[in-house]
């Protein structure tokens, strides 16, 4: 008889993430999880920068449209916002039961990526 320690060496373990060739679908569900952490910690550093401004009365230099790291913390948040929307809408015609083919799960990816990034550009078009 096998001793646990003797099992457990001789199975197979895990294959990682350097074993499988990038696919669309995990780099947009890796892309879905970064976004969610992004909108967090982008939205709550935005309030405090906003609370900040309006209580001690910075000047207009410290205004989130006014200096570069603020206008990209927003680009970026709106980016991260309209993306996971977006990718979330398709999880739920997944919840569903629709568009689990191949074919069908590459299309929408890259559905979600591309109309991600012009409704972005579109939403910072209209408000500027």
């Amino acid at each position: 008889m096998k001793s646990k320690q003797e099992i457990h060496a001789k199975r197979p373990t895990s294959p990682h993430l350097s074993i499988y060739k990038p696919q669309i679908s995990s780099s947009l569900s890796i892309l879905h999880r970064m976004t969610g952490v992004a909108m967090f910690f982008g939205l709550a550093i935005i309030c405090w920068w906003m609370v900040v401004i309006q209580f001690h009365g910075f000047c207009d230099c410290m205004a989130l449209n006014q200096c570069l790291i603020g206008k990209l913390s927003l680009y970026a948040v709106s980016y991260a916002s309209i993306y996971h929307f977006l990718n979330g809408i398709r999880h739920l015609f997944w919840d569903v039961g629709y568009g689990f083919s191949i074919k069908a799960v590459d299309y929408s990816g890259w559905l979600v990526f591309a109309l991600s990034i012009k409704l972005t550009i579109l939403f910072w078009w209209l408000v500027v």
